[in-house]
C-alpha cells in the first residue's frame, strides 16, 4: 500500500511549498502592478510630489487643490518649455534673473535654463496670504483657482489683467525686466485650462 506524502506540518516546510508560492504570489503581483500603473493617477497640484514624478497623464485626474474634474492634456498646444519658460519665465520677464528668483527671492527658486526644475518649483508653490489672497500658483484644469495668471503684471499701459490680481504682481520691473502682454497672459492660462502639463 503506497501512503501519500507527508504535509509539512506547523512550524515544518518543504522545499517545495516557496517554489509554489513564488509560482502563484509573482503573477498575482506582476498583474495587480500592471493594472496600477495603466490606471490614471490624480496629480496632487501644489503640493509637487506628484509633478516632480510626472503624474500628469492622458486619464481623469482631480486637482487635490479645486476638486475640479481634470483630464490632463499632454498633446496640450501650449508648451511649458517652449511657450512658457524659455519666453516669459527664463526670458525678458527676468524671473530666473539674480535680481529675482534666481536668488530664492520670494522664497522659490527658478535656475536660468531648468525649464523642469521651474517646473517643479511653481506646480509645488502657493502664494501667501499676504499680500494675498492664499492660493497654490497652479491648479491643474483651473486658471481662476491658480495665482499664476493673476500674479502676473502686465505693466503700466498694459491692460487690466483679466484673472484679477494676487500676490505682489511680477516680474517685478527693477533692472530692465519686461512684464507680460495680455497674449501671454492667456497663454499661461490656456496652458492651465490644459492640465498644466510638462510638455
Amino acid at each position: 500500500m503506497t501512503r501519500p506524502p507527508k504535509r509539512p506540518g506547523p512550524g515544518r516546510s518543504s522545499s517545495r511549498l516557496p517554489a509554489l508560492r513564488l509560482a502563484v504570489v509573482l503573477p498575482l503581483a506582476a498583474s495587480l502592478l500592471a493594472f496600477a500603473c495603466s490606471t490614471a493617477e490624480t496629480p496632487l497640484f501644489s503640493d509637487g510630489a506628484c509633478v516632480a514624478g510626472g503624474c500628469g497623464s492622458t486619464g481623469a485626474a482631480t486637482s487635490s487643490s479645486s476638486g475640479v474634474p481634470c483630464t490632463v492634456n499632454t498633446a496640450c498646444t501650449v508648451s511649458w518649455a517652449t511657450d512658457i519658460f524659455a519666453p516669459m519665465i527664463d526670458g525678458p520677464a527676468g524671473c530666473t534673473s539674480m535680481t529675482c528668483h534666481g536668488a530664492g527671492k520670494g522664497g522659490i527658486t527658478l535656475t536660468n535654463g531648468d525649464a523642469h526644475g521651474a517646473y517643479v518649483a511653481l506646480t509645488g508653490y502657493s502664494l501667501l496670504a499676504t499680500p494675498g489672497p492664499a492660493k497654490p500658483y497652479i491648479v491643474a484644469c483651473s486658471p481662476s483657482g491658480s495665482g499664476f495668471p493673476c500674479n502676473m503684471s502686465l505693466g503700466a499701459g498694459g491692460g487690466t489683467n483679466p484673472y484679477g490680481t494676487c500676490g505682489a504682481p511680477m516680474p517685478l520691473v527693477l533692472e530692465g525686466e519686461t512684464p507680460l502682454t495680455m497674449a501671454q497672459v492667456t497663454t499661461i492660462a490656456d496652458w492651465i485650462t490644459c492640465g498644466a502639463p510638462e510638455n
